[in-house]
């Protein structure tokens, strides 16, 4: 049975996910592999929980079940995300919290948290995928109203903010940014310490709704 979930109630499809293997994903999905069969994504589980585990509450677990698509994305698995495209996985497909995969693939922390570079390339290549593939929920906005063109500006990952923005969006916190000619993107590296600043109180700690005048900040920040 391809569909089999281990105990830690994971599918050979989310594990061949896991390893970035398009092959074994592709093998899987031909021979009958549920690619919308949602698997447990147990760093959320001990993330939300902060407890052993030995000893969290399996009564929550749904909360924390992820869709093939979804997980590939949130780990930047781009192989992966390139065999289920290739085999009409739900593109549109949106976890508990309301993050698409287009959310996970532009995700990158902030700028002073941001992955290695490596990895980024992985991220925007999952972006890519997903926009080129016809993904079509583009300002959709997770559970703090967050866009993943929100989250691919502030995590610097502008070869996706750029892909979205040529594939129709039109909304966000950084709708302001949508008014700059494209190629501003491509020298907006000097201005995120900024943006980071304007973001944050003085305590450091994110800001929960961005300040009315953040949009003209981020636009001076980024032709500076």
């Amino acid at each position: 049975d391809v569909n089999v979930m281990s105990d830690d109630k994971l599918s050979p499809l989310c594990i061949a996910i896991m390893f970035n293997d398009g092959d074994m994903v592709t093998t899987l999905l031909r021979g009958g592999a549920d690619a919308q069969l949602a698997c447990l994504n147990r760093d959320d589980v001990k993330r939300k929980a902060k407890i052993p585990d030995d000893y969290y509450d399996e009564a929550n677990e749904h909360l924390y079940m992820i869709q093939p698509l979804l997980l590939a994305a949130k780990y930047g698995k781009d192989k992966a995300v390139g065999a289920l495209l290739q085999h009409g996985v739900n593109r549109d497909a949106t976890d508990t919290r309301g993050f698409t995969g287009l959310h996970y693939s532009a995700l990158q922390h902030d700028f002073f948290r941001t992955r290695l570079l490596s990895t980024r390339r992985q991220y925007g290549k999952v972006a890519s995928l997903l926009l080129n593939d016809g993904f079509r929920m583009l300002d959709a906005t997770q559970q703090n109203g967050w866009t993943a063109f929100d989250f691919a500006c502030r995590g610097a990952l502008f070869p996706a903010a750029k892909l979205m923005i040529d594939g129709g969006v039109s909304g966000g916190f950084y709708a302001p940014l949508l008014k700059q000619p494209i190629n501003t993107f491509k020298r907006s590296l000097l201005g995120l310490g900024l943006v980071k600043l304007l973001e944050t109180t003085e305590h450091g700690q994110m800001a929960r709704k961005l300040p009315a005048s953040l949009g003209e900040d981020i636009r001076r920040a980024i032709i500076a």
